[in-house]
């Protein structure tokens, strides 16, 4: 099936080749690399779909620092007012 279909392609390339006027050899030559491109690209296609993705490793989840948040007392108000930068 496939020798068929590219004895039919390169008659119908050539044909158009030399139709509009090509010299022979580009009539003779042009349907190989037209045929030759598209075998070469459904390939790079076929690769592409079958070969597994690259597997990344991912970093190891480090554990978290323990006692790293340092508490500090609020400074105390006077006369009822917040003092600035407190937030309540």
């Amino acid at each position: 099936m496939a020798l068929v279909a590219a004895v039919v392609s390169y008659r119908h390339l050539s044909g158009l080749f030399r139709h509009y006027g090509e010299d022979p050899l580009t009539a003779t030559l042009g349907p190989l690399a037209v045929d030759g491109l598209m075998v070469m690209a459904a390939a790079a296609l076929l690769t592409a779909q079958t070969r597994p993705a690259a597997v990344v490793a991912e970093p190891e989840p480090q554990p978290l620092p323990v006692n790293t948040i340092r508490l500090e007392p609020l400074p105390r108000p006077v006369n009822g007012a917040i003092p600035s930068g407190v937030v309540r």
